[in-house]
């Protein structure tokens, strides 16, 4: 879905608005394809070279064994950054309304360390 729709449904701007309407509203939408084939090393490059203020980034959760014979992308991607990083689970639709753009962490958030029952406040 292109980010003047979204918008558009959000109520953002109006329907008849050019795309240019999207980057004045201070919102940048690039599609980016990596030449690399390590996924971790493509996207810590990208983010060497235009930093982010938070990164998104879905996981699969893996546990037990799974956890062991599969490479993990996302979290060396966060430890590596050394940036913000919000985890997403595989096949959670998100903290962002795609419906009318509401945000809502409630359900997201999870802390590990101490004072935390179950690794969740």
């Amino acid at each position: 879905m292109h980010p003047k729709s979204t918008a558009y449904r959000w109520g953002l701007i109006p329907k008849d608005s050019p795309r240019s309407a999207v980057p004045a509203l201070g919102i940048d939408v690039r599609k980016v394809i990596a030449r690399d084939n390590d996924p971790v090393r493509s996207v810590l490059a990208f983010l060497e070279r235009h930093p982010a203020d938070l990164i998104v980034l879905a996981t699969h959760q893996y546990e037990g064994r799974s956890h062991w014979l599969r490479r993990s992308v996302a979290e060396p991607i966060a430890r590596e950054s050394g940036q913000m990083t919000l985890f997403i689970p595989h096949g959670v639709e998100g903290f962002v309304s795609r419906q009318d753009g509401s945000v809502s962490l409630h359900a997201h958030i999870g802390f590990q360390g101490r004072g935390c029952e179950d690794g969740v406040y």
